[in-house]
This record gives C-alpha cells, structure tokens and sequence, in this order.
C-alpha cells in the first residue's frame, strides 16, 4: 500500500480528499477503495453519487465481500443521488449554506444514531457543476463542505474530471482546487509520471541535478495548497511561477526575470512521450506535459530542451 492509499484508507476527521480522473474506471476504484476502507474500520457511509457510478461502487463492494444491502438497512450506508440533491442545495444558481446543511447532516446524524460515530463521505456534486462550466460554484461548494467538515468531524473525498496534465487545467482549475483540499490523490500509474516529469525537466532545464534542484527549488515557492505527489506539485509550482512572472511590471526594481520565453519542447521529450503512449491520460499534443507546463512563461529569448538557448516561441 502506497503512502496515498494509506491516506484515502485512513482518512481522519476533517480530511478533504480530491481525486482528479479522466476515466470512469480510475473514479470508480478511488470511490469504491474509499467506502470499502470505511466499510472495513466500521464508520459511517454518505455517499452523494451518480446512478451509473454508484451502481459500479457497488458492484465492486459486493466482490470484495460487502453486503451493500445489509449496510442500508442497519443504517451503516446512506446513498444519495448527486444531481438530486444538488438541485436542492443551490439557492439562484450557488450553493447554499443552510440547504445544504437540511440535506446532509440528517444523513449523518442518520448513520451516528445507528452506533457508527465516525463518518465518513464521498460525493461527485462539486464535479457535476465543474462538468458545467461553473467552477465558482463547485469551489463554493468545497468551502462549505470544508465548514461541515469541520462541524461534523468527517472525511470527505471528492473528484473532478480534470486532466491534471492538460495544460489549460492551470489557468484556474487545479490551483482553486488545490486550495480547498487537504490532499490531491494521484492519477493513476503515478511512477510512470514520476519518471515522465523528472525526464521533462531534464529535456527543458539541463543535466539531471540541475532539473532536480530547480523543480525543489520551485515547489518550494508552491502557495499553500493540498498535499500531492510531487510531480503533480511541479507542474502547478511552475504554473505559479508563469503567472508571476507574466504579472511582473517590466519597470519593477529588483532582478530581472529568467529569459523572456520557455519554449515548448513539442513532443521531443522521451520520458513524456513514453507516458502519453502507455498511460489513459491524454497528454496535450503540442508540447510534452513539463515543457507545456512552462512555455508561457514571460520572457524574451528561449529556452530549447537541454537547456540551451534559441529564438521561437511556443
């Protein structure tokens, strides 16, 4: 069991896990791991869910043992229709805090009167409304699940079908996601991204110590956010460092920027092609996911892969 799945088994009150997917199958599984390790420390279920998704949660709880209907009828489980209830909790379009609170606490104080004291839920209503273009209100959402968290003293996790290594998923996806969350579950086959992310840097920045110490160097500057793996947070760390940088007053006192533009290295790095030919995650197709992560850097001349210096732009 990796550190990750010890933290999506072990989740303590107060936890807000996300996990970003970009197949059904991967939220299938960190939804059913998520209820059956809950199922197995004898808590509480609330799980806020869609019909097809539950169904195939369910599926798997039952080959791995669990009665599903036994733990509905003594009270241990409470399933929830996502779209329903979320219908019901939005007040002119936004989440309502006292709506939300009529709908979901009854399902807890529910489990708790049953004899399971520790609860835990799991839930895709934030994802329904990122599905519909309306990430405000799915992060005003997570605020107030963060404040029910910390009401009730439960676990929670989330997802979103985001694709973390798209490059648009930067511009305000994943760092307002991050900010809400306790903890950023990795995608799916997360040694294969280690690699793809250690090759990428080294294609962008140079020799294998160098790219090292310049990704610590930059996660250290990462604004608070969920914990994640760490390739996950060099991707969004140099996505802050873009949004600095292009924020910078070309008259500002104090040492220059790195040069004015880091040029996309196409698909030229091998590590990130490796992982876009063996992985389900589409990888964007005009830049591998390291180089793409900080090609909009602001700046004047360019970077090429190697760490070499070249005109273009991405």
């Amino acid at each position: 069991m990796t550190s990750w799945d010890a933290a999506l088994a072990a989740a303590a009150p107060c936890d807000h896990l996300v996990q970003l997917y970009t197949s059904e199958p991967s939220l299938v599984g960190a939804l059913a791991r998520f209820v059956e390790h809950g199922f197995r420390l004898d808590h509480g279920i609330v799980a806020i869910t869609t019909d097809p998704h539950w169904s195939a949660v369910a599926a798997r709880l039952s080959a791995a043992g669990i009665d599903v209907a036994a733990a509905q009828s003594r009270g241990q489980l409470a399933v929830l229709d996502a779209a329903d209830t979320l219908a019901r909790l939005l007040v002119d379009g936004a989440p309502d805090r006292d709506a939300m609170r009529r709908e979901i606490v009854p399902a807890i104080q529910a489990a708790r009167a049953a004899g399971y004291t520790t609860v835990r839920a799991c839930g895709e209503m934030v994802d329904l409304l990122s599905r519909r273009s309306d990430l405000a209100a799915a992060l005003r959402l997570e605020e107030l699940w963060n404040e029910l968290l910390d009401a009730e003293r439960i676990a929670l996790l989330c997802a979103y079908a985001v694709d973390p290594l798209e490059r648009g998923a930067y511009a305000a996806a994943l760092p307002g996601i991050g900010r809400v969350h306790s903890h950023l579950m990795p995608v799916d086959d997360l040694p294969r991204l280690e690699r793809a992310i250690d090759l990428a840097f080294v294609d962008v920045f140079g020799l294998y110590g160098d790219a090292r110490l310049l990704r610590d160097l930059f996660v250290r500057q990462l604004s608070d956010t969920a914990a994640m793996p760490a390739a996950q947070a060099a991707l969004l760390a140099l996505r802050e460092v873009d949004t600095r940088l292009a924020g910078r007053d070309p008259g500002a006192r104090g040492p220059s920027p790195p040069p004015r533009r880091l040029v996309a290295a196409g698909d030229q790095s091998p590590g990130l092609r490796a992982f876009k030919s063996q992985s389900m995650i589409a990888l964007p197709s005009e830049a591998s996911a390291g180089a793409a992560a900080v090609s909009r850097l602001a700046g004047g001349g360019a970077l090429t892969p190697g760490g070499g210096t070249g005109a273009g732009a991405a």
